[in-house]
Parts: structure tokens; C-alpha cells; sequence
């Protein structure tokens, strides 16, 4: 396929529902901190991802690059 051409619909949709998806925030906190925020994503109707609350969890920032690592890995985990 060349750069120029369309992806099917259909090829996009399969590529939704075979790849876990995993969002990643930073956010602030009241008191000036930072979290990171990690939650999986579930392929829903068309385009649209939902989560689970109880799957959605929050870090202390910074954290380790193995902590996050292994956070990431196991949001990735539910995420499929």
C-alpha cells in the first residue's frame, strides 16, 4: 500500500480490536504534586474506548522507570 492510499475501514477496525490500548496522564494534585495516571481502554462501538473504574490506577510521580514499567505492563495486560 502506498503512503497515499487509504486504509479499509474494516482493516482499521480489526487493528482497534487486536491492539490493547493504554492512556497515560500527568496530572497535578491540590497541593502542587504530580501522579501519573494509568488506564486501560476497551474497544467499544466504532471508535469509541471505554475503562473500567476499578481497573484505572494512580502513581505518585516520579516514579521509577521499573515501577512504570511494570504499571504499564500490567495496564497493557488488562487492556487485551
Amino acid at each position: 500500500m502506498s503512503p497515499t492510499q487509504m486504509i479499509p475501514y474494516k482493516d482499521l477496525l480489526k487493528l482497534k480490536r487486536t491492539h490493547p490500548l493504554v492512556s497515560v496522564e500527568l496530572l497535578r494534585t491540590k497541593d502542587g504534586g504530580e501522579e501519573i495516571k494509568i488506564e486501560p481502554l476497551h474497544a467499544g462501538h466504532g471508535w469509541k474506548f471505554d475503562s473500567e473504574q476499578e481497573e484505572i490506577r494512580t502513581f505518585p510521580a516520579p516514579m521509577t522507570n521499573e515501577s512504570f514499567l511494570k504499571a504499564l505492563d500490567e495496564a497493557l495486560e488488562i487492556a487485551s
